[in-house]
C-alpha cells in the first residue's frame, strides 16, 4: 500500500499516488528587447490519489468529508504530506466505476475513489 491520507478527519487507505504539475503563481514575459521578466513567486502542489475500494456507505462519508470545492485539511504519510502536519487543499473527485465483489455479499458494490488534491 502506498500509505494513508487524512481528509477532513477521515482516514483513507491509498493504493496509488501521482504528483501532478505545479501550478505556478505569477507570470513570465519577454520585453520588447527580449529580456525575460518574471513575477513568479510560488508554486502550488497537486496530487492524484486512488483509494482502496470502499462500499457505497463509506464512500458517501468520504465524499462528505472532502467538502468538494471548499478548502479542507489534508494530511497523512504520502509524499508531500509526511512530516508537515496538515495542508489546506481543495479536493476534486474523478469518475470511477462500481465493481461487484462476489466474495462479499454484505457490501455488494464497491469502488475506489480517484481524488485530485490541490494545495490552496
Amino acid at each position: 500500500m502506498a500509505g494513508y491520507l487524512i481528509i477532513g478527519g477521515v482516514d483513507l487507505d491509498v493504493v496509488s499516488t501521482r504528483r501532478l504539475a505545479r501550478e505556478m503563481l505569477g507570470q513570465t514575459v519577454r520585453t520588447a528587447l527580449g529580456t525575460l521578466r518574471s513575477t513568479q513567486r510560488a508554486g502550488k502542489r497537486a496530487w492524484q490519489v486512488e483509494t482502496i475500494p470502499y462500499p457505497v456507505t463509506e464512500r458517501e462519508t468520504i465524499r462528505a468529508a472532502c467538502n468538494f470545492g471548499a478548502p479542507v485539511a489534508v494530511g497523512g504519510t504520502l509524499a508531500g504530506f509526511a512530516g508537515v502536519g496538515t495542508i489546506t487543499c481543495i479536493v476534486e473527485e474523478q469518475e470511477t466505476e462500481d465493481v461487484i465483489d462476489p466474495s462479499d455479499a454484505t457490501y455488494g458494490y464497491q469502488a475506489s475513489l480517484v481524488l485530485v488534491i490541490r494545495e490552496s
